[in-house]
């Protein structure tokens, strides 16, 4: 089964409690799932450097 993935972007992201919460959304749901934070220092490159 494929897993998702999911993130947030921006600065800062460090203190972001969202991937521990659907985290765990995901596990007791058994949706096969990961959310993720990722520091961004120039938002302008988001497409280019992930798509």
């Amino acid at each position: 089964m494929t897993q998702e993935i999911f993130a947030l972007f921006g600065n800062p992201v460090s203190h972001s409690k969202s991937p521990l919460m659907h985290n765990l959304a995901f596990r007791g749901l058994a949706y096969p799932a990961s959310y993720t934070r990722y520091r961004l220092e120039e938002g302008a490159r988001l497409r280019e450097t992930f798509f």
